[in-house]
């Protein structure tokens, strides 16, 4: 089934280097290794 090949991602993450993000690149790394999100990307 098409599903089991699917991976969850979180493809637009802001870190302390924009105006309105909250985290650093390593704290939100950490995160989303904690909840179980393998593939991560900065914008």
């Amino acid at each position: 089934m098409w599903r089991d090949n699917m991976r969850l991602a979180d493809m637009h993450i802001h870190t302390t280097f924009s105006p309105d993000g909250k985290s650093s690149m390593e704290e939100q790394c950490i995160k989303a290794i904690e909840i179980g999100i393998p593939i991560i990307c900065f914008t």
